[in-house]
């Protein structure tokens, strides 16, 4: 089934010439995979810190409860 609604916008086509035929050397994809996995590293690691101060705050908020009459 064919959606009836026309569009608003015609679709525009970039081309990018200079970026596609430009060869990718395994350099660049060394580069590319040494960035990935240190971003990939570096997020993993405020995710650990971000889940262990969560959990210090969850400890810290229970024990506060308990010591109240």
């Amino acid at each position: 089934m064919r959606n009836k609604h026309t569009p608003r916008f015609k679709p525009v086509k970039i081309l990018l010439p200079c970026y596609l035929s430009a060869p990718i050397s395994n350099a660049n994809i060394l580069w590319g995979g040494a960035a990935t996995a240190l971003l990939g590293a570096t997020l993993a690691e405020w995710q650990r810190k971000r889940a262990e101060e969560e959990m210090a705050v969850a400890g810290r908020m229970r024990g506060a409860r308990r010591t109240k009459p």
